[in-house]
């Protein structure tokens, strides 16, 4: 007698920009969690050019056709380095305006969202485009004084994802060090 596999119950985490340091934090928050996670990467489990609206949406739908759904979808992506500080802030502040947007405009259906704003965090691709005195010049206007790893990323994120954020939604959890206060 065979018997079927019971179909994977858990929640499906899809982590775009999955193969970097703070996506890769995360995703292993997530699997620690229970989620059932997929990254969305030039490597990775679904390769995709996220640069690319049609390689995005072929990815999107590939992760539905293996798993039937997304329950959570987690953007890493968003990252420019300081010399290009005024595009960056603008992001940024739309990011905000999404979020709160989509907020609104999912609540009804039961659909939660949220975003982390993580500061200077330590990670390779950092480290490529600020010195060691512009790490401990930011950790010196952090409230706690400590270098950010991607792991403080990948917790505010895991708690998001979260049914302890169940009644969370249009919030920005900032990741910081308490930078956001001075």
């Amino acid at each position: 007698m065979t018997t079927t596999p019971e179909p994977d119950s858990r929640r499906v985490a899809v982590v775009t920009g999955g193969a970097g340091a703070i996506g890769s934090a995360i995703t292993d928050a997530l699997q620690g969690n229970g989620h059932r996670t997929v990254v969305l990467d030039r490597i990775g489990e679904v390769v995709c050019d996220l640069s690319s609206e049609a390689s995005t949406r072929a990815a999107g739908a590939t992760v539905l056709e293996r798993f039937g759904r997304a329950i959570v979808i987690i953007s890493d992506t968003f990252w420019s380095p300081p010399p290009v500080l005024l595009p960056y802030v603008a992001s940024k502040g739309a990011l905000l305006g999404i979020v709160r947007s989509l907020a609104v405009g999912l609540g009804p259906a039961g659909i939660a969202v949220s975003a982390v704003a993580p500061g200077l965090t330590d990670t390779p691709a950092a480290r490529t485009v600020n010195t060691d005195e512009q790490f401990d010049a930011t950790v010196e206007r952090q409230a706690l004084r400590r270098r950010l790893t991607p792991e403080d990323t990948a917790a505010a994120v895991a708690f998001l994802a979260s049914d302890g954020a169940a009644a969370m939604t249009g919030q920005v959890l900032c990741a910081d060090g308490g930078l956001v206060l001075r």
